[in-house]
């Protein structure tokens, strides 16, 4: 696993580089740029707010800071990618998280429901306290799944920007250059650098987690960064609806995915859920070329014969194979 470690000359470097941007800019500004990165805290002595003074204020609080501030607040200012590791979007390896879910201990449960919803969408999440094993070393632990994550998705609450963590996870996460995404659970804006990233409101009291899930899905479907990453997880979502509605609202999101995303294996997953769940297979929705309601698992076949030009002389899908489900609020799993 390939790590942040900076060469004491590198270090030095950018340390001194990130003084002398800083040094020209008002003491809050600094505080703001530092703090949001992860940098310790310091308290300013200068009596005149001199370039000299602000140069050394920065130093002294970036010679403590961890390495991930460092190359946080040094590619923030100087545009490039003076980094040790370029930022990638390569699938995770096994095992390892794909969404880093930043929250403060206050709100492990939400987190917690946040990960396993992700789980279910064949999307894994990692939540510190749920993910740790009791015996490793905590700081080494996280530092470790944020380098390999793709995604930071930070619960933003009241007390979210008094944790130290919580800021120094978020600095990690763009100092890479991965998709931050703020969770307005408090219904204020995100603070520091993460307000220029990309932000959706929060959610209300049923199910928050669920929904806070499907509305991050959203947002990493719609980067191309991300959304090769997570396009698995609309076949998934199909296959797990719960309700007539929501087994037409997924429906009209398969619409949506292009010939070359799709899989082989996300193929089998619809068309085998289109026979297993009764939510899809007992639905209709209105056919897109005729107006027609027809059975939602028909549809699919036909579009994706003609979205894949697949031959249409395969033998037609037999809804009569599972016992019908009892109702529309029958959930199949």
């Amino acid at each position: 696993m390939p790590t942040m470690a900076l060469a004491p000359g590198d270090r030095i470097r950018m340390i001194q580089e990130i003084g002398a941007s800083l040094m020209n800019d008002d003491v809050v500004d600094i505080d703001l740029t530092l703090g949001t990165f992860g940098a310790p805290e310091g308290e300013f002595g200068g009596s005149h707010y001199n370039e000299a003074q602000k140069y050394e204020y920065v130093l002294e609080r970036l010679t403590s800071a961890q390495d991930a501030a460092v190359t946080g607040v040094h590619a923030h200012l100087h545009g490039g990618t003076p980094t040790p590791d370029e930022p990638t979007v390569d699938p995770p390896v096994e095992g390892e998280p794909l969404v880093f879910i930043s929250h403060t201990w206050k709100n492990k449960a939400l987190a917690a429901e946040i990960s396993a919803t992700f789980g279910e969408l064949g999307i894994k999440g990692f939540v510190a306290h749920e993910d740790i094993e009791p015996t490793k070393d905590w700081a080494a632990e996280i530092e470790r799944n944020l380098h390999a994550c793709a995604t930071l998705v930070a619960v933003l609450t009241e007390d979210f920007p008094e944790s130290a963590f919580c800021n120094q996870e978020i600095g990690y996460a763009l100092g890479r250059g991965r998709l931050v995404v703020a969770v307005m659970q408090d219904r204020k804006p995100p603070p520091g650098l993460a307000g220029r990233y990309q932000a959706i409101p929060g959610v209300g009291e049923w199910q928050p987690g669920r929904q806070i899930a499907l509305n991050v899905l959203d947002v990493l479907l719609g980067q191309p960064m991300t959304r090769p990453l997570v396009i698995k997880a609309l076949a998934l979502r199909y296959a797990r609806s719960y309700s007539f509605d929501e087994a037409r609202a997924n429906w009209a999101r398969l619409q949506k995915i292009a010939a070359d995303e799709w899989t082989e294996e996300m193929i089998e997953i619809v068309e085998a859920n289109g026979r297993e769940n009764g939510q899809l297979r007992e639905g209709y929705a209105s056919d897109p070329q005729t107006g027609t309601g027809r059975p939602i698992p028909e549809l699919v076949k036909e579009h994706l014969d003609r979205l894949l030009d697949r031959k249409t002389e395969s033998e037609p899908l037999d809804f009569n194979s599972v016992p019908a489900a009892g109702s529309e609020d029958d959930i199949p799993f």
